[in-house]
């Protein structure tokens, strides 16, 4: 490892110490090299070495943590052939296989059956599989909505829900959509704070134009560029029909459908009012061919 040749960014992620590093950097740059490189240089540091067995080694696949295991297993053996009568060295190849590389979610379940007792669990918990987790969400989703059901009455909020975006037999409809949120929002640090956020953008009191909140910006932007790829379509037609013999009757049409969408795509960028953008899309008539 120690023929390798460093960048400058490289060589300080290996050698700085004492502090918190954080190393960015795109895939296939060299982050494992440099990592395994810093930890080799640790454990057969001369003046202060460090055991294999006392670093912690996180990634987040299992593969990942393999290669990294090999990489390690591979460089101090290299290191052994270049100083065989290190003993140290030695013994950091034998301290590897109790070496704590592994992924973030094996090493939080080491801790939890070292520490069972403290945290009051049983100690024969097991992990659940995707489909032992599918069926638990799915039975608690179910119970909730029967109690909410023998309590109608009193949750307008569902009933709403439920006449806009409920089957017509059963609500089957509407737990797997709470299900896909549910899932979809794991993805973000803090889920509960990420739906309130989305929640409150629905807020719109009326007393402004709503061209201007979120939802609205997006619909607009959404509907411009919606306009302008019907807007290239119709160019393509025009060219095409120009040349195509017995449809030549049919150019007036296409080339009014495409004036009329270039009317529209410049309404949209000149951020005319929600309302008036409305009222204006509705004053059109498209020709039929």
């Amino acid at each position: 490892m120690s023929e390798t040749k460093w960048t400058k960014e490289q060589y300080a992620a290996i050698t700085q110490k004492d502090c918190n590093l954080l190393v960015a950097a795109a895939a296939g740059a060299g982050k494992t090299a440099v990592l395994v490189e810093r930890i080799i240089r640790k454990i057969t540091d001369e003046e202060n070495p460090v055991d294999i067995d006392t670093l912690l080694v996180v990634t987040f696949t299992n593969a990942a943590a393999t290669e990294m295991r090999e990489r390690i297993g591979a460089a101090i053996s290299d290191a052994i052939e270049k100083n065989p009568e290190s003993k140290n060295i030695s013994r950091q190849l034998v301290l590897l296989n109790k070496a704590s590389i592994t992924t973030i979610h094996s090493f939080c379940l080491e801790v939890i059956r070292s520490n069972f007792q403290s945290i009051e669990i049983d100690p024969a918990f097991k992990i659940l599989d995707e489909t032992e987790a599918s069926l638990l969400k799915s039975e608690t989703l179910s119970e909730l909505f029967e109690e909410i059901y023998e309590n109608v009455e009193e949750n307008q909020d569902f009933l709403d829900l439920l006449e806009s975006y409920g089957g017509n037999k059963d609500d089957e409809k509407i737990q797997d959509m709470v299900l896909s949120i549910y899932s979809f929002v794991q993805s973000y640090p803090w889920p509960e704070k990420w739906l309130e956020q989305q929640v409150e953008s629905y807020n719109f009191d009326g007393t402004n134009d709503f061209g201007e909140t979120h939802w609205g910006k997006i619909l607009l932007e959404t509907s411009l560029m919606k306009l302008e790829g019907l807007r290239d379509i119709m160019n393509e037609a025009c060219e095409k029909i120009k040349y195509a013999v017995g449809l030549e009757k049919y150019l007036p049409v296409f080339v009014e459908d495409k004036d009329n969408l270039n009317r529209l795509i410049e309404a949209c960028k000149k951020s005319i009012k929600w309302d008036e953008m409305y009222n204006y899309i509705n004053s059109f008539e498209f020709p039929t061919a």
